[in-house]
């Protein structure tokens, strides 16, 4: 590989490991906190924090249900488009008659 590449995953690898380091400490703590406190606003926190785990697969879900779908639009009709292409009685109510 040429020198630019190595340097490119050197710093991509630098990167990941500081990250980690920087992110690893401050999850223990949110966890520690929020398995032995409560506070006002714990479910809120706690909602926030679920987010990035939450996210990719609604966004995977609804990209795919849409991708057929000749009236998914972004204007105000997206839900209800969606929930049209991605509800069983539309997919498979034709298959068990």
């Amino acid at each position: 590989m040429e020198q630019s590449t190595w340097s490119i995953a050197a710093f991509t690898a630098l990167m990941g490991i500081l990250s980690t380091l920087v992110a690893l400490p401050l999850g223990i703590l949110a966890a520690w906190v929020l398995a032995r406190r409560t506070f006002p606003g714990k479910a809120v926190l706690e909602t926030l924090l679920s987010l990035p785990l939450v996210m990719p697969p609604v966004a995977a879900v609804s990209s795919s249900c849409n991708s057929s779908d000749s009236t998914a639009s972004w204007d105000g009709r997206w839900t209800r488009s969606a929930w049209r292409s991605c509800s069983p009685g539309r997919r498979w109510s034709s298959r068990w008659r």
